[in-house]
């Protein structure tokens, strides 16, 4: 790289952070080099072109300093961290090269604003394990919103922070004892935060108190994992933002627990298939009007309740909302004319809002005020507490300072409003008759000239020139003084134009530089009342979630749950026509709606066989994304709905492996199987589909077996086991008050071959998987379909075989072809009794059995099936 002086001043750089994209401005632009460029050609699709066109050129790529907050999310969702080195004066007062600096260092959790991801928090997880004990702080720039807690140092405590913030970045110190992150970025901070009393001065001097008692901390871990968030961001936006706020702690005990599992298997956030929100829960529940909203939402589908107090305090909101049309049509409304006053106010705090922003925040007040009005007298008004009394005259204060529609730069003027400030109003006066002057000068100079065409431009190595194309050279006055020579035209100057240029950009200048300075004097006067603000956003994002819930409940006809305190009422889940919310949506065929009843008493488990692609795995997924939802504060899709609130919710549904971990698919799904019953509880809701499918099929079933009786008669959960082992239909016969089986309708022609699935649950149990039949529908040429119906039919003329189509479907698919004679399959374990008794049958001779004889004999059959 040619080391001219800009390129020494950006090397110096460069060697601070070799790890990072540097992001230079030069002019107009912020330009990379050397194989920082060659990275961002690719990942923004921009040209990559070279400095100094020779052999050992430099790649070079940049892109307009304006589209700065357009790039970065792009750069940083490629997994880069970037330093933003701007020009810290004036290139045309500089002597000699610009003088430049480092303005902020944009990592995943750093992002602000319009920047970040605005349907989530962005958080920045910091963790300081200390022996037995662990600290967390959840920090999130962009709203300034600190939260902490402590825990114990367990692997389970470090997941349980991941599922349910799910943070943007992690904190670790440097060399200190490791925390299992997943996949997450991570950032080493320096050893010396690591003591608490360093900890407590970094904490103190930030928030500008005496101790930390003043803020509600207590001398553990916390402090560590708080300080550990300060400095970082203290070190990634060099300054001390005003807008952060005091450090919450966070009560993990009212609130549900979700394994990163089961918000993937009911797809809470994203889907299972492409990550995205598209066909998630997430996506029909949110029917919010703000970014607030829409994160708070977020949040609380992550964070269920588990308190009856406050999922019915939610409950009763939305009934106001539900029950009161006029009212819910227009809160909504003026919930749309809301902007994200979390994140301006956090724009204010970094010193980064623009004049734009302080009209959507003005325009965003209205709004709150006449929704404070609205609901004044309404039932909602008593749970929903906006607090506007320090707020009521910015509105007024906004409109009178700014222009009513100012321009994104709070550089180049046009920002106060005429009548704001009298030098101001003097300097616009000046300009814009300056600007009068040369339209006249033009006008005069046409006709002084006799050239038409005469006009005049202005760039900023000429300053103003008039430009005269070369058919009119003749006529050019002597007064003219050449500058430029163009191919189609000669630009000139005179006297008497340089004399007014020099008024009129010394008149802009100072406009503009006095517009940029009152505009921060009048930034400044919004510093007291961010803390308002940030909380009149939180009751803002509250009433919007849960007035979508209302909209929501009346587009798609849910019901209001009737909720019950763990363990009341016996643990009842009872839903009357339950339906799953997003497949009803997205699904082309009329839902069928499903009935559903577990209590401790007296049906705790309930066993659902049926045939592959019936909607048995949509079913109990349905049930367990009710009762979440119902402990979120919504609505449900349903006729109606009593449930006893879970204190967690375990899924184990499909098939998937861990290739870079180390894990099979079945290695996957006893993990998850050990997980639930080494965590759930009496109260909890566990959902199991297919389990042991992924070994032999004796080992699959006996493992199924014996999870199922632990989970009944040790954990004594509220279970829904969806299978084919159709083994499983005897636990009802060995446990008829804790176990019930169900099983999915279909309907058989006969004459066709054809099956139709009525997807209804019903009371029973079913031996047929009509497994063939759905690989016909997948596509399998005809001629395999054809053989495995030769080799399933000659399995069911074996009549040990006869009620075990599952099995043999098994055996066709894993075993050897010499273990495919039915002599040398193994008895399934669960009928051995049952062959031992047919093999005494065939070897009775009938006619000679009195009738006192065949009498014992069926006494002795009797006590073997016992």
């Amino acid at each position: 790289m040619k080391e001219t002086p800009v390129m020494k001043q950006y090397s110096n750089f460069k060697k601070q952070y070799p790890d990072k994209i540097v992001l230079f401005r030069m002019g107009d632009f912020f330009e990379t080099f050397g194989e920082d460029a060659k990275i961002m050609s690719k990942v923004l699709n921009i040209t990559l072109t070279a400095r100094d066109k020779k052999k050992d050129a430099t790649p070079l790529a940049g892109f307009p300093h304006k589209a700065i907050d357009q790039y970065l999310p792009k750069i940083i969702k490629a997994g880069y961290c970037v330093v933003i080195v701007d020009q810290l004066e004036d290139a045309k007062f500089a002597k000699g090269i610009v003088k430049r600096g480092i303005v902020r260092i944009v990592t995943p959790g750093t992002l602000d604003g319009d920047e970040a991801d605005s349907q989530k928090n962005s958080y920045i997880a910091a963790f300081f394990k200390n022996k037995n004990n662990i600290g967390v702080s959840l920090t999130d720039i962009s709203t300034g919103e600190i939260l902490y807690l402590t825990g114990k140092s367990s692997g389970n405590f470090v997941k349980r922070i991941l599922s349910s913030f799910d943070p943007t970045e992690v904190l670790l110190i440097e060399g200190e004892e490791e925390v299992e992150i997943s996949s997450l970025p991570v950032q080493f901070l320096d050893k010396g935060v690591r003591n608490i009393q360093y900890a407590k001065e970094i904490v103190k001097e930030f928030f500008n108190v005496k101790n930390v008692e003043a803020l509600g901390l207590e001398e553990d871990e916390s402090i560590v994992s708080i300080a550990m968030s300060i400095e970082y961001v203290k070190e990634t936006q060099l300054m001390n933002p005003d807008h952060m706020e005091k450090p919450r702690k966070v009560n993990l005990n009212g609130v549900m627990n979700l394994d990163t599992a089961t918000v993937r298997n009911l797809e809470l956030v994203a889907n299972a298939y492409t990550g995205d929100r598209e066909n998630s829960l997430l996506e029909i529940m949110d029917n919010t009007q703000t970014r607030m909203g829409a994160r708070l939402l977020y949040s609380w589908i992550l964070n269920p309740l588990i308190e009856q107090k406050k999922i019915n305090e939610r409950h009763i909101i939305v009934e106001g909302f539900f029950a009161n049309s006029s009212m819910l049509d227009k809160i909504r409304n003026l919930l749309s004319d809301i902007s994200d006053i979390e994140r301006i106010v956090g724009k204010i705090g970094l010193n980064r809002a623009n004049a734009r922003d302080f009209k959507a925040l003005e325009f965003s007040l209205r709004a709150v005020f006449e929704i404070n009005e609205s609901i004044k007298k309404e039932k909602v008004g008593k749970y929903l507490h906006l607090e506007i009394g320090k707020l009521k005259t910015f509105p007024e204060k906004i409109e009178k300072a700014l222009a009513d529609d100012p321009p994104l730069s709070i550089t180049e003027g046009g920002i106060i409003k005429t009548g704001f400030n009298k030098e101001i109003d003097e300097l616009k006066e000046l300009t814009g008759n300056s600007k009068n002057w040369i339209k006249e000068f033009i006008s005069n100079e046409k006709e002084r000239t006799g050239i038409p065409s005469l006009k005049m431009g202005f760039n900023k190595v000429f300053g103003y020139y008039i430009e005269v194309t070369k058919t009119h050279l003749d006529k050019v006055p002597d007064t003219y003084i050449r500058k430029q020579t163009l191919v189609n035209c000669e630009r000139y100057i005179t006297e008497e134009l340089k004399e007014k240029e020099n008024i009129i950009l010394n008149a802009e200048e100072k406009l503009n530089t006095l517009e940029y300075e009152i505009f921060q004097e009048f930034r400044s006067e919004f510093l007291p009342v961010l803390v308002d603000l940030q909380d009149l956003s939180k009751e803002i994002a509250k009433m919007d979630v849960l007035s979508g819930f209302a909209d929501t409940a009346k587009r798609n006809k849910y019901v209001r749950p009737v909720m019950y305190e763990m363990g009341e009422k016996d643990g009842i889940i009872s839903i009357k026509e339950g339906r799953h919310p997003v497949i009803e949506k997205v699904s082309e065929e009329e839902f069928i709606s499903n009935d559903t009843y577990l209590d401790f008493k007296n049906s705790s488990m309930a066993i659902l066989t049926g045939p592959n692609m019936s909607g048995k795995s949509t079913y109990i997924r349905q049930v367990a994304t009710i009762v979440l939802m119902a402990q979120v504060g919504s609505f449900v899709p349903a006729r109606e709905a009593e449930i006893s609130i879970a204190d967690r919710v375990f899924t184990r549904v499909g098939a998937s492996d861990d290739l870079s971990g180390g894990r099979s698919t079945f290695m996957v799904e006893m993990d998850e199987a050990a997980n639930i019953v080494n965590n759930a509880t009496k109260y909890s809701l566990v959902i199991l589909d297919e389990i042991g499918r992924g070994t032999s099929t004796y080992d699959g079933v006996s493992i199924a077996w014996a999870l199922a009786e632990y989970l009944v008669k040790d954990v004594k959960s509220r279970t829904l086991f969806a299978t084919h082992y159709h083994e499983l239909l005897k636990l009802s016969e060995k446990m008829p008050d804790r176990v019930k089986n169900y099983n999915v309708l279909v309907e058989e022609d006969l004459e066709s071959g054809e099956v139709i699935f009525l997807r209804k649950i019903v009371e029973g149990g079913t031996d047929r998987s009509y497994g063939i039949y759905v690989a016909k529908m997948a596509g399998l040429p005809l001629s395999v379909i054809r053989r495995a119906t030769e080799i399933l039919e000659s399995f069911e003329q074996e009549s040990m075989f006869s009620k075990d189509t599952d099995i043999r479907d098994s055996f066709i698919l894993h075993s050897k072809k010499d273990r495919l004679k039915p002599e040398n399959l193994q008895i399934p374990m669960f009928t051995t009794k049952d062959s031992e008794i047919e093999k005494e049958i065939k070897q009775i001779k009938i006619n000679d059995l009195t009738p006192l004889e065949a009498l014992n004999k069926i006494s002795q059959w009797k006590k073997k099936v016992r």
